[in-house]
């Protein structure tokens, strides 16, 4: 019956392999990113842990040493808590030519903890994690094929992060890139995926006094038949009883995340939104198809009455118009999942480097048994959705009318063609929600294409660069060196200014500190936080960042003159509405020496370009420090990393 209308069932086929395509590769997806667990031993009892204060409007926050140290030794809920600390991107040479490697601190339980062994050689011991013997190293899969050649033999030789001798002692699995997509800060912050892991070395100093660096990230495994609510009670009451003794910049509550839903963070919402809305594509076929079955049908019924003249019964016909519906929906499901083939394809091949390696399960998309199955219930449950309604019309064919009228149309009645226009409205009412979704994100696109960023990127060039510790001691040598190489930098044919930055905006990089406005009372249990960078005199011309009021750095900011800063007009407005921030002098971190704001800014899009889409405590304004004194206080990347930022001279 379906060959016979060769071109009824071509346009049927086509319309619904692009629903069960378009589902199949979108479920591919959630599939292996929300609904697969992850591949870790006991996935469901891992939890991410973290500082949560109430009043300051932090829900997730990373924790000091001696918190964490407290939450290990004092905790009646965890079976083993787990830290990763700090994140740097280092120099790797010894071997090869010299690669940029992110390099990843970790406490020596977490991989035993999540039940990943070491591919050759072994994990860290617990003696490692003591500073002096901690120069041992254990590398990803993808760098020891990349840039070892997976030789059987790396374990036991001696490379350089940043001209420091470390040990290879082993070599994880393939795939096992943690902590690349989990343990996602305020759902969208995301870690990067580690080249080399280095054990997490604290001081026993800094595990009894320091509770204000916030540095570490807590993974835990709850104990057997110890449930989530419970957890989070006791972790709470502890937490309360440690900021009780310790009253400072921490929290007062503690957030307890499982690593599946950390992992995901916002991904998840954007997915299932996706997902529904091609269920609508599916549903809109469907209908579709069920509008061109009832027309057929409708040029059946004379044949239909024939066959229940010669006996055929209602479940016989409907039966048969089942089967052919169900056999449309298979040809159509295997046409579809060669267009998901080639979807899934394009999805993978399209998106970011960045979401594929930090998004758990992204390399594991693909159509596999799972799937299928769930292309052949799909295929099967819309064969029998759009051939319902033309099933039901054909079951109650007038056999007499159909035989006495003898041709089409002329049985077809008052309920037949309300049946079709209903299917009609509610193929419009579908394709309406689809079109006003799409033109809402449109318009959403158009209006973020529009935001000023606050400076000016064309025509702009970066790199970054890592002095290593090793070669310059100390703050001084680090300084005098990036002075010399911004100098000949300026030299360049072509480049018209050369500045640096600690962080560049729209990176996730930078800092973000507390701070004080000296002279303005500060309101109890309140905290004002801002995001904050080092910058070179050039850096603002060369983003083409427009001064509001005062002067930008100068080379007389050096470390023989009083400490500045800049201020963005978000803070100003916040903090100075009626009056000239500049002169006025403002405090970095909690006793941090005082420093005069000497001018006004343009406020940056430092993070997104919708500050909207984020938490209220990363609604930030921003600073940015002269780092123009080799004397000046910092850590981390700002000690050791610079993004260079080089504007060139337009061609003619």
């Amino acid at each position: 019956m379906l060959l016979k209308t060769p071109g009824f069932t071509a346009v049927a086929v086509l319309t619904l392999a692009l629903g069960i395509g378009a589902n199949t590769a979108i479920f591919s997806v959630v599939n292996a990113v929300l609904l697969r667990p992850l591949p870790f031993k006991d996935p469901e009892r891992l939890v991410t842990v973290w500082e949560r204060n109430p009043k300051v409007g932090y829900d997730q926050n990373t924790v000091g040493p001696a918190t964490y140290h407290d939450w290990r030794t004092q905790n009646q809920v965890f079976e083993q808590v787990a830290a990763i600390g700090w994140v740097k991107r280092a120099n790797l040479t010894g071997e090869g030519m010299p690669v940029r490697v992110t390099t990843i601190t970790t406490s020596a339980n977490l991989f035993p903890m999540m039940g990943v062994a070491a591919l050759l050689g072994r994990e860290f011991a617990k003696e490692e994690e003591t500073p002096g013997r901690d120069r041992v190293v254990i590398l990803s899969h993808g760098l020891w094929t990349q840039h070892y050649g997976s030789d059987p033999g790396i374990a036991g030789k001696t490379i350089l992060l940043d001209g420091i001798p470390h040990t290879v002692i082993g070599v994880m699995p393939r795939g096992f890139v943690y902590p690349g997509g989990t343990g996602m800060l305020f759902g969208f912050l995301v870690n990067p995926p580690a080249d080399v892991w280095v054990p997490l070395a604290l001081s026993s100093e800094a595990l009894t006094r320091d509770r204000d660096s916030h540095d570490l990230q807590v993974l835990t495994k709850l104990k057997t038949g110890v449930a989530l609510e419970q957890a989070r009670d006791r972790m709470d009451d502890l937490m309360q009883r440690i900021e009780r003794a310790n009253p400072g910049d921490m929290g007062t509550h503690c957030a307890l995340v499982p690593l599946q839903e950390q992992s995901v963070g916002s991904l998840r919402l954007g997915l299932l939104v996706l997902w529904g809305a091609v269920g609508f594509v599916l549903l809109i076929a469907c209908v579709n198809v069920a509008n061109l079955l009832l027309a057929r049908a409708a040029g059946r019924q004379r044949e239909i009455a024939i066959r229940v003249a010669l006996g055929a019964g209602r479940r016989q016909i409907v039966r048969q118009l089942l089967s052919e519906s169900v056999l449309l929906a298979v040809l159509s499901a295997l046409l579809g999942t060669l267009l998901a083939l080639w979807m899934v394809l394009v999805l993978t091949a399209t998106v970011g480097e960045n979401v594929a390696k930090t998004t758990p399960g992204w390399t594991n998309i693909g159509i596999d048994w799972e799937v299928l199955a769930f292309t052949v219930t799909l295929a099967v449950s819309t064969g029998i959705l759009f051939g319902l309604a033309p099933a039901w019309r054909a079951g109650r064919t007038d056999v007499n009318a159909c035989l006495k009228a003898g041709g089409r149309g002329s049985a077809e009645g008052v309920g037949h063609h309300r049946l079709r226009s209903m299917l009609v409205i509610a193929e419009m009412a579908m394709a309406m929600v689809l079109l006003v979704g799409a033109g809402l994100m449109v318009r959403s696109l158009i209006r973020l294409q529009r935001v000023d960023p606050g400076l000016n990127p064309a025509g702009v060039l970066t790199f970054e660069l890592c002095i290593p510790n090793s070669k310059f001691s100390d703050t001084y040598q680090r300084w005098l060196f990036l002075e010399r190489l911004l100098e000949r930098l300026k030299r360049v044919p072509g480049i018209a200014f050369a500045g640096a930055t600690t962080g560049l905006p729209l990176e996730f990089m930078g800092g973000n500190t507390s701070f004080e406005i000296v002279g303005q009372p500060k309101q109890p249990g309140k905290f004002e936080g801002a995001d904050n960078w080092a910058i070179t005199p050039d850096y603002l011309r060369s983003m083409q960042i427009r001064l509001i009021a005062g002067r930008p750095f100068e080379s007389r900011d050096n470390k023989d003159a009083p400490l500045v800063c800049l201020i963005d007009q978000t803070l100003a407005r916040r903090h100075f509405p009626n009056e000239n921030p500049v002169g006025r002098r403002i405090r970095l971190g909690f006793g941090g020496s005082p420093r005069e704001i000497v001018g006004v800014v343009a406020s940056v899009k430092n993070r997104v370009l919708d500050s909207s889409l984020l938490p209220a405590p990363l609604r930030a304004p921003s600073l940015r420090r002269a780092f123009m004194c080799p004397t000046d206080r910092c850590t981390g990347a700002i000690r050791f990393q610079w993004l260079f930022a080089l504007r060139a001279i337009p061609c003619a």
